[in-house]
């Protein structure tokens, strides 16, 4: 779904895009607009939840963060500094409400301007006729971080572990590749299904697993699996 805002002079829009499990925002501020702009500060509101700032990773320098448990800031104290920015705290089939500010004024003062609101609702997880492709870009939001610390911290600890250091990992991945593969093929969910960012020898495993399931895999990008000889 994708849901288009402008203000009555088009010198300042977002448009949003909703997926499954995410939203990304687009915005776009005309040249002369910009003088001055210290980013974007973005409110959501879901359900009978009240309205929220997103949270910033990223703050002034010299400034604490008013949150230290999750490393961060929200948007209106510490402004959004890009011109798009992705929400992965979506839950499926929801309709979410986002206003994005433009935050002006300076580090110490920021000034919430103008502001467009729109709602977009999420997909349900079920879309007909359409092909499924995983990769790991959620595992990387600030979102998965403050949701699952202790796996976060896992993966960062070991994210130089070779595969020969988790017995049977391959393996395993390669049959729960397939198992999700081969229960979305039966939902209806697309023919072919991608995989993307795998470990070669996951990707072989889940390769085969998949073909003895009779599911197409097509690595959305991943190494080239080399052919038998």
């Amino acid at each position: 779904m994708r849901v288009l805002v402008a203000n009555p002079q088009d010198d300042f829009r977002v448009k949003a895009y909703a997926g499954t499990n995410g939203v990304l925002l687009a915005m776009d501020l005309s040249e002369p607009r910009r003088k001055g702009l210290l980013g974007f500060a973005i409110e959501k509101q879901q359900g009978d939840k009240p309205w929220l700032f997103l949270f910033n990773s990223l703050t002034f320098p010299a400034k604490a963060h008013t949150f230290p448990q999750y490393h961060a800031t929200p948007s209106d104290k510490a402004p959004l500094q890009k011109f798009r920015w992705a929400d992965y705290a979506v839950n499926p089939g929801t309709t979410l409400h986002y206003r994005v500010h433009l935050a002006y004024g300076t580090a110490d003062a920021p000034l919430l301007g103008e502001s467009l609101e729109l709602s977009i609702t999420s997909d349900d997880g079920h879309p007909a006729n359409q092909s499924v492709i995983f990769n790991r870009a959620v595992a990387a939001s600030q979102a998965f971080q403050r949701k699952f610390p202790d796996l976060d911290a896992q993966i960062s600890a070991n994210k130089n572990l070779p595969i020969e250091a988790w017995p049977g990992a391959a393996a395993v991945a390669g049959e729960r590749t397939a198992g999700a593969i081969a229960g979305l093929h039966r939902a209806g969910c697309g023919h072919a299904v991608g995989v993307g960012h795998c470990d070669l020898r996951v990707s072989v495993a889940g390769d085969h697993r998949c073909r003895k399931r009779g599911v197409r895999a097509r690595g959305a990008s991943a190494r080239a699996v080399p052919r038998p000889a």
